[in-house]
Protein backbone atom coordinates (compact mmCIF):
# COMPACT_ATOMS: atom_id res chain seq x y z
CA UNK A 1 0.00 0.00 0.00
CA UNK A 2 1.31 3.40 -1.25
CA UNK A 3 1.62 6.09 1.98
CA UNK A 4 0.23 9.90 0.56
CA UNK A 5 1.65 12.64 2.02
CA UNK A 6 0.01 16.21 2.08
CA UNK A 7 1.61 19.34 2.93
CA UNK A 8 -1.18 22.25 2.84
CA UNK A 9 -0.80 26.10 3.94
CA UNK A 10 0.12 29.24 2.50
CA UNK A 11 -4.09 29.83 1.22
CA UNK A 12 -4.74 32.99 -0.95
CA UNK A 13 -8.89 34.33 -0.11
CA UNK A 14 -9.44 37.13 -2.44
CA UNK A 15 -12.91 38.64 -2.75
CA UNK A 16 -13.50 41.67 -5.32
CA UNK A 17 -10.01 42.12 -5.50
CA UNK A 18 -9.16 42.07 -1.69
CA UNK A 19 -6.79 39.74 -0.27
CA UNK A 20 -8.35 38.65 3.23
CA UNK A 21 -6.01 38.39 5.90
CA UNK A 22 -8.03 38.96 8.81
CA UNK A 23 -9.31 35.49 9.21
CA UNK A 24 -11.00 33.27 12.47
CA UNK A 25 -9.50 29.79 13.43
CA UNK A 26 -11.09 26.67 12.20
CA UNK A 27 -12.59 26.27 9.17
CA UNK A 28 -12.10 29.87 7.86
CA UNK A 29 -14.07 29.28 4.18
CA UNK A 30 -16.00 26.70 2.82
CA UNK A 31 -17.06 26.53 -0.42
CA UNK A 32 -20.07 24.00 -1.40
CA UNK A 33 -22.23 23.19 -4.76
CA UNK A 34 -25.43 22.58 -3.21
CA UNK A 35 -27.40 21.48 -7.04
CA UNK A 36 -25.82 18.44 -9.07
CA UNK A 37 -24.45 18.97 -12.59
CA UNK A 38 -26.42 16.47 -14.12
CA UNK A 39 -29.97 15.05 -14.05
CA UNK A 40 -31.16 11.33 -14.94
CA UNK A 41 -34.21 10.63 -15.74
CA UNK A 42 -34.68 6.80 -16.46
CA UNK A 43 -38.26 5.47 -18.25
CA UNK A 44 -39.61 2.06 -17.78
CA UNK A 45 -37.74 0.53 -20.49
CA UNK A 46 -34.58 1.04 -19.19
CA UNK A 47 -33.94 4.19 -21.30
CA UNK A 48 -32.23 7.19 -19.70
CA UNK A 49 -32.26 11.02 -19.98
CA UNK A 50 -29.19 12.81 -19.23
CA UNK A 51 -30.02 16.44 -18.83
CA UNK A 52 -27.25 19.38 -17.88
CA UNK A 53 -28.89 21.18 -14.67
CA UNK A 54 -26.67 24.96 -15.22
CA UNK A 55 -27.91 25.19 -11.17
CA UNK A 56 -25.17 22.36 -10.96
CA UNK A 57 -22.75 25.60 -11.61
CA UNK A 58 -23.47 27.55 -8.78
CA UNK A 59 -21.50 27.99 -5.70
CA UNK A 60 -22.40 29.15 -2.10
CA UNK A 61 -19.42 30.19 0.07
CA UNK A 62 -19.05 30.70 3.60
CA UNK A 63 -16.08 32.89 4.90
CA UNK A 64 -15.37 33.20 8.50
CA UNK A 65 -13.29 36.68 9.54
CA UNK A 66 -12.42 38.45 13.32
CA UNK A 67 -14.94 40.38 14.46
CA UNK A 68 -14.32 44.59 13.92
CA UNK A 69 -11.32 44.04 11.30
CA UNK A 70 -10.47 45.54 8.28
CA UNK A 71 -12.09 42.56 6.30
CA UNK A 72 -15.24 42.43 9.01
CA UNK A 73 -15.42 46.33 7.88
CA UNK A 74 -14.85 45.48 4.45
CA UNK A 75 -17.43 42.46 4.04
CA UNK A 76 -19.89 44.49 6.10
CA UNK A 77 -20.15 47.39 3.73
CA UNK A 78 -20.10 45.12 0.58
CA UNK A 79 -23.20 43.43 1.82
CA UNK A 80 -24.49 47.04 2.59
CA UNK A 81 -24.16 48.45 -0.62
CA UNK A 82 -26.42 45.28 -2.12
CA UNK A 83 -28.83 46.24 -0.05
CA UNK A 84 -28.58 50.35 -0.74
CA UNK A 85 -28.84 49.80 -4.03
CA UNK A 86 -29.66 46.34 -5.53
CA UNK A 87 -30.29 46.64 -8.71
CA UNK A 88 -27.02 48.73 -8.93
CA UNK A 89 -24.77 46.99 -7.50
CA UNK A 90 -21.56 44.93 -9.22
CA UNK A 91 -21.24 41.08 -9.02
CA UNK A 92 -18.99 40.04 -6.69
CA UNK A 93 -15.84 37.92 -8.14
CA UNK A 94 -13.70 36.25 -5.82
CA UNK A 95 -10.73 33.26 -5.81
CA UNK A 96 -9.53 30.78 -3.53
CA UNK A 97 -6.37 28.86 -3.71
CA UNK A 98 -4.90 25.96 -1.95
CA UNK A 99 -1.50 25.04 -2.04
CA UNK A 100 -0.76 21.05 -1.49
CA UNK A 101 2.66 19.31 -1.04
CA UNK A 102 3.30 15.94 -1.74
CA UNK A 103 6.69 15.69 1.01
CA UNK A 104 8.77 15.61 -2.57
CA UNK A 105 8.92 18.87 -3.29
CA UNK A 106 6.29 19.16 -5.71
CA UNK A 107 3.44 21.10 -5.18
CA UNK A 108 -0.09 21.27 -6.53
CA UNK A 109 -2.20 24.23 -6.69
CA UNK A 110 -6.19 24.29 -6.11
CA UNK A 111 -7.85 27.22 -7.44
CA UNK A 112 -11.60 27.88 -7.15
CA UNK A 113 -12.73 31.37 -9.33
CA UNK A 114 -15.90 32.52 -8.27
CA UNK A 115 -17.92 34.58 -10.29
CA UNK A 116 -21.33 36.59 -10.43
CA UNK A 117 -22.00 36.97 -6.73
CA UNK A 118 -24.22 38.36 -4.19
CA UNK A 119 -24.46 37.94 -0.68
CA UNK A 120 -26.20 35.32 1.07
CA UNK A 121 -27.36 35.34 4.44
CA UNK A 122 -27.16 37.86 6.61
CA UNK A 123 -24.38 37.20 9.34
CA UNK A 124 -25.71 36.72 12.31
CA UNK A 125 -23.74 38.03 15.71
CA UNK A 126 -23.55 36.38 19.31
CA UNK A 127 -22.69 37.34 22.87
CA UNK A 128 -21.42 35.09 25.26
CA UNK A 129 -20.23 35.48 28.92
CA UNK A 130 -18.82 32.14 29.28
CA UNK A 131 -15.56 32.63 27.18
CA UNK A 132 -17.12 31.12 23.89
CA UNK A 133 -14.33 32.46 21.06
CA UNK A 134 -17.05 32.03 18.45
CA UNK A 135 -18.40 35.32 19.80
CA UNK A 136 -14.89 36.72 17.91
CA UNK A 137 -15.70 35.76 14.39
CA UNK A 138 -18.47 36.99 11.82
CA UNK A 139 -19.20 34.82 9.23
CA UNK A 140 -20.56 36.18 5.48
CA UNK A 141 -22.10 33.90 3.18
CA UNK A 142 -22.09 34.42 -0.43
CA UNK A 143 -23.88 33.02 -3.53
CA UNK A 144 -22.49 32.59 -6.89
CA UNK A 145 -23.69 31.66 -10.41
CA UNK A 146 -20.36 29.91 -11.53
CA UNK A 147 -17.75 28.06 -9.87
CA UNK A 148 -14.75 26.53 -11.32
CA UNK A 149 -12.01 24.15 -9.82
CA UNK A 150 -8.96 24.40 -11.43
CA UNK A 151 -6.02 21.85 -10.49
CA UNK A 152 -2.19 22.82 -11.49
Amino acid sequence: MAVTDTLVGQDTIVLNGRTLSNLGFGTVVDISIPSALVEIESGKDGSAIYAMNQAGRQAEVKVRVLVGTPDDVFLNNLNERFKANFAGSELINASFVKRTGDGHGNITTTTWVLSGGVPGTVPADKWDVNGNTEQALMEYSFKFSRAERQLS
